[in-house]
C-alpha cells in the first residue's frame, strides 16, 4: 500500500501525493520520481558493466602482449644462435639440424600461440546446467594434443618414463621398490638443481593434463623444459620462473602426496651455482600487489569469510555459497539458510567444508553439496584443518584450541590454552604448523604465534606493530611462502614469511579491505566492502624485493 505525503525528491513540488519506497535510496518518492530513480539506476548499472568489460579487455590484451614478448625473446635467442653458427662454423651436423628444427618450430608455434590467445574466449563450448548456474565445458577441440608435443623420439620417451618412475612413485624414496626395478630408476643418486626442476616440470605438466588446464603457453614452456636439448634447458626454465614463479615451490609438491618425497631429495650445487641461486631464487613480493585483474560485486550484508583449494574459491555472497574458478566465475552455488558464517575451512582430502555458525558447526560435502550439523550448544570462534584434524577455538573466558580427528569427530583433545585476557582471532594450518592470530584489550597489538602440530609448542611469535587489533584479525596460509594476516582496521595486508619477518603492502586502494586469502600459488583474493578482487602475485629475486616496513620487534623463538 502506498503512503500519502510529500515527495522526498528535491526536484518535486510540495503537493501531497501517493509515495513509494525507492530501493536504491530508500526514500519515499512519488511515482514519477520513482520511475526516474529506476532509470538512473539502470543507467549507472549499465555504465558500471561497460567499465567492467573495458577493464577485463585491457587485462586480456596486456596478457597477450606479455606472452608475445616472451615468444619474441625466444626467437631472438634462436637468431643469435644461428648467427654464432654462421660466423664460427664449428658445430656438428646434428646440432645444426636441431637448430633449424627449433627455428621452424618457433615460427609455427608463435603463429599458433597468437591464434590461441586471440580465440581463447571464443573456443567451442558446450553449455551445461548445474544447480541453475550456467557452466562452460570445454569441447574436444580444446583439449591438449599431448601426443604432438612428445614426438621427440624413442630415447626421450624412455627417459621420461624413468623420470616419472621417480617423480610419481607412491613408494617415496624406497630405493628398491617395484617401480624403480621395472625401469632401472636410481632413486639414491643426488640430483642437480636442473634435474630437480625437470622432474617438477614433468609433474606439473601431468597435472595440467589431468585437470585439463587451459594455459597453452605454460604447457608449451613445461614441454620444452622436459624435451629440449641440455644447453637450452636453462633458457626455458628462466622463461617459466619469470612468468609463473619458482619450479621447486613446496606448493607444487603439496598437490600430490605421491611426489612429496621430492622435498627430501638432495640437490648438488657447486660453490658458484650455490651463490648464484641465492641471488636468483625468486620469492613472493607482497609489496608489489598491483591492481586487480578481475573484480566481482560483493552483495551488501554478505559475510567476509573466504576459503580456497587449488582449483576453487568459496565465498558467502548474500544467501548463497558460491564456488568460483580462477577467473572469479561461478561454477557452482547452493543456497545457505543456516545463518551468518563466522569462519570456514576446507578439508580437500575428505571433500569436507566446515563452517562455524553461532553455537553450531556444520559440514558440507564439496562434491554433493549436502550439508549436515556436527556440533551445537558450544560457542566457537575460528576453525582450520589439516588432512586429518579439525581445529576449533572456543569462546570461553579462557579460550582453547580443540583438535578433532576428521575420521572420528567425537575424538577430541585440547592442544592450546589461551592466556587470560587474550583471544584467538584466527587460525590457519600448513605443513605441520598451526598459525594463531592472538589479540587482546584495546591498546595492545595483535601478534601471530606459530605452533608445531607435533608437540603444539610455540616455534616463534611475532607482533604486527602496524596493526590496530580493534577488529577481528584473520590469517590464512600462503603455503611455503608463509602466512597472510589481515586487520580490517587498517588499509594494509601483512605477510609473515617463513623467516619470521613481517612485510606489509602499501595502502590498499581498491576498496576498504576486510579479508584476504591466497588462491593457489599465483593469486590473492581480497574481500572489500563492495567487491571481491583477484590479484596476481609477483615473485622476484631476493635482492630485488620492494622495500617494506619490516617489524623491528624481535620474535620469540622456542
Amino acid at each position: 500500500m502506498p503512503q500519502i505525503g510529500a515527495c522526498a525528491d528535491a526536484n518535486c513540488d510540495d503537493k501531497i501525493r501517493e509515495l513509494y519506497e525507492c530501493h536504491c535510496c530508500l526514500q519515499l518518492v512519488c511515482l514519477s520520481h520513482l520511475n526516474t530513480h529506476i532509470e538512473m539506476r539502470k543507467e549507472k548499472q549499465e555504465l558500471d558493466n561497460i567499465y567492467g568489460e573495458l577493464f577485463t579487455a585491457k587485462n586480456e590484451l596486456e596478457s597477450i602482449v606479455e606472452d608475445q614478448i616472451v615468444f619474441n625473446k625466444y626467437r631472438q635467442y634462436l637468431i643469435t644462435q644461428a648467427e654464432q653458427c654462421l660466423n664460427a662454423p664449428t658445430n656438428s651436423l646434428d646440432e645444426l639440424r636441431n637448430l633449424i628444427k627449433e627455428i621452424h618450430g618457433s615460427m609455427s608455434s608463435s603463429q599458433l600461440k597468437t591464434w590461441a590467445l586471440s580465440s581463447v574466449e571464443t573456443v567451442s563450448k558446450k553449455p551445461i546446467s548445474y544447480n541453475n548456474t550456467a557452466v562452460a565445458q570445454s569441447g574436444d577441440s580444446d583439449r591438449f594434443q599431448a601426443s604432438e608435443e612428445r614426438k621427440t623420439g624413442h630415447a626421450n620417451r624412455a627417459n621420461r618414463q624413468i623420470l616419472n618412475a621417480v617423480i610419481h612413485c607412491p613408494h617415496g624414496l624406497v630405493p628398491d621398490c617395484r617401480c624403480a626395478r621395472k625401469l632401472s630408476a636410481d632413486k639414491t643418486r643426488q640430483l642437480t638443481e636442473q634435474q630437480a626442476k625437470v622432474r617438477a616440470a614433468s609433474f606439473m605438466r601431468s597435472e595440467m593434463e589431468r585437470l585439463n588446464e587451459r594455459d597453452s603457453f605454460k604447457y608449451y614452456i613445461l614441454s620444452n623444459i622436459i624435451n629440449c636439448e641440455e644447453d637450452q634447458r636453462d633458457f626455458y626454465i628462466n622463461q617459466y620462473e619469470t612468468k609463473y614463479g619458482a619450479l621447486l615451490s613446496n606448493d607444487i609438491l603439496d598437490i600430490d602426496k605421491s611426489v612429496a618425497h621430492l622435498k627430501n631429495l638432495r640437490i648438488k650445487t657447486t660453490p658458484n651455482s650455490a651463490m648464484s641461486s641465492i641471488s636468483t631464487a625468486k620469492v613472493l613480493d607482497i609489496c608489489q600487489l598491483g591492481e586487480p585483474i578481475k573484480t566481482i560485486e560483493r552483495i551488501r550484508n554478505s559475510g567476509y569469510v573466504l576459503v580456497a583449494s587449488e582449483q576453487y574459491l568459496i565465498i558467502y555472497n548474500a544467501s548463497n555459497l558460491c564456488f568460483l574458478d580462477s577467473k572469479l566465475k561461478v561454477v557452482r552455488q547452493t543456497e545457505w539458510t543456516h545463518g551468518a558464517i563466522l569462519d570456514i575451512c576446507w578439508n580437500t582430502k575428505f571433500h569436507k567444508i566446515y563452517m562455524i555458525v553461532g553455537a553450531q558447526v556444520f559440514f558440507m560435502d564439496s562434491e554433493t553439496m549436502k550439508c549436515e550439523k556436527l556440533f551445537e550448544e558450544k560457542l566457537y570462534n575460528t576453525c582450520t584443518c589439516s588432512d586429518d584434524i579439525l581445529y576449533l577455538s572456543t569462546c570461553h573466558e579462557i579460550q582453547q584450541v580443540l583438535a578433532h580427528s576428521c575420521s572420528d569427530l567425537l575424538s577430541v583433545k585440547c592442544v592450546f590454552n589461551c592466556q587470560k585476557n587474550k583471544c584467538i582471532d584466527g587460525m590457519a594450518y600448513h605443513n605441520g604448523k598451526l598459525a594463531l592470530v592472538m589479540n587482546g584489550p584495546a591498546g595492545t597489538k595483535p601478534y601471530v604465534e606459530i605452533l608445531s602440530t607435533t608437540t603444539y609448542a610455540c616455534l616463534f611469535s611475532i607482533t604486527i606493530t602496524n596493526a590496530h587489533g580493534f577488529n577481528q584479525c584473520r590469517i590464512s596460509s600462503l603455503g611455503s611462502n608463509g602466512w597472510l594476516m589481515k586487520d580490517p582496521g587498517t588499509c594494509h595486508i601483512h605477510h609473515v614469511t617463513e623467516n619470521n619477518i613481517v612485510r606489509t603492502t602499501p595502502t590498499y586502494n581498491y576498496g576498504y579491505s576486510q579479508n584476504a586469502i591466497g588462491f593457489g600459488a599465483d593469486y590473492l583474493v581480497v574481500s572489500t566492502d563492495t567487491s571481491y578482487n583477484l590479484h596476481r602475485l609477483k615473485y622476484v629475486p631476493m635482492n630485488e624485493l620492494t622495500p617494506s616496513e619490516v617489524c623491528q620487534e624481535l620474535c620469540r623463538v622456542s
